[in-house]
């Protein structure tokens, strides 16, 4: 009530008006260089952090569902070879082993040679195009 009013009256009268307000520093204890440029028309506005970024931000949302996608695939196919198919977990294995091998040897000889023609961006945009009718044709 009355004494917080009051508490609130006393800074008031305590704080300094506007017209009385000094400047942080004063323009003669800066050097002269700084003087007489325009520090404040160069001075960066405060960067975003680079986990706000949009590019960031949209690479690790294709890069979450492209993950998602592959690891479902990866059991859908397990699932599928062993209930439908009979398969046992050894031989489900073999063949998820097996189906690795062809990946690797893409990553170290084709793929570096589609990165240095199209470059990184075309390339992994032109892999998308193509796994994603590819994955949709496995029964």
């Amino acid at each position: 009530g009355a004494s917080g009013r009051s508490r609130y009256a006393q800074l008031e009268r305590a704080l300094p008006d506007d017209a009385e307000r000094a400047p942080a520093v004063e323009s003669a204890q800066l050097p002269a260089a700084l003087r007489d440029a325009d520090v404040l028309s160069t001075t960066p506005r405060r960067a975003r952090a680079w986990y706000c970024e949009r590019p960031f931000v949209a690479s690790m949302c294709v890069y979450a569902a492209w993950s998602f996608a592959s690891l479902m695939l990866d059991e859908v196919v397990a699932l599928f070879a062993l209930a439908t198919l009979g398969f046992s977990a050894v031989e489900i294995g073999s063949a998820s082993a097996f189906s690795g091998l062809p990946l690797i040897a893409f990553q170290l000889f084709v793929f570096p040679t589609v990165v240095r023609r199209l470059g990184a961006r075309r390339a992994l945009i032109a892999a998308g195009c193509v796994v994603a009718p590819v994955a949709l044709a496995i029964p």
